[in-house]
């Protein structure tokens, strides 16, 4: 659910300064010319002798096929960092109840040695979702806690940008 509750903004809407949703232009182009290829492929296939290699080529084109679909329609818009025009990748990472206060004042704070002694689960009742920069120079955080049925966000967002990206990306 991606709605503000007690006035606490949700990282999940990327209503963040900086991103924007663009074209992902070379997914589109691999896409499309991934589909090409193995329409082609689907006509050659007509034309060959052996029954084998017109298999061959039936199974290549549906693969590519479906993989340029794949392309051209889900990853053809991704989330941007504008300044540096870096793709924005989303990651969660999960913590004990308990260590929920000292998770979310070390957020809050940037106190990156609190947040390093602060130990990850596998699965948990507190929640930081992550969103960086592939080239580490945005970074932005918040601190959930699952409610029953749902995580809702219990911080504000922190953002990091340049050197504080870096440092607060090292750190997972």
């Amino acid at each position: 659910m991606t709605t503000e509750i007690n006035n606490i903004p949700d990282i999940n809407k990327y209503e963040i300064e900086g991103l924007e949703r663009k074209t992902n232009v070379p997914a589109l182009v691999i896409g499309n010319i991934a589909c090409v290829v193995g329409i082609v492929l689907f006509f050659i296939q007509k034309i060959c002798a052996s029954t084998i290699l017109a298999y061959a080529l039936i199974f290549i084109g549906i693969v590519l096929v479906c993989y340029g679909a794949f392309q051209a329609v889900w990853q053809s818009k991704k989330w941007f960092y504008v300044p540096t025009n870096s793709i924005i990748s989303c990651h969660d990472y999960y913590y004990g109840a308990d260590d929920f206060s000292a998770l979310k004042l070390s957020l809050e704070s940037m106190n990156l040695n609190n947040l390093k002694k602060i130990k990850m689960q596998n699965d948990g009742n507190v929640r930081m979702r992550v969103i960086k920069s592939k080239d580490g120079q945005f970074a932005a955080a918040q601190v959930f806690r699952y409610v029953p049925f749902e995580f809702r966000p219990e911080s504000k967002v922190a953002v990091m940008k340049d050197a504080d990206a870096k440092a607060f990306v090292a750190l997972f």
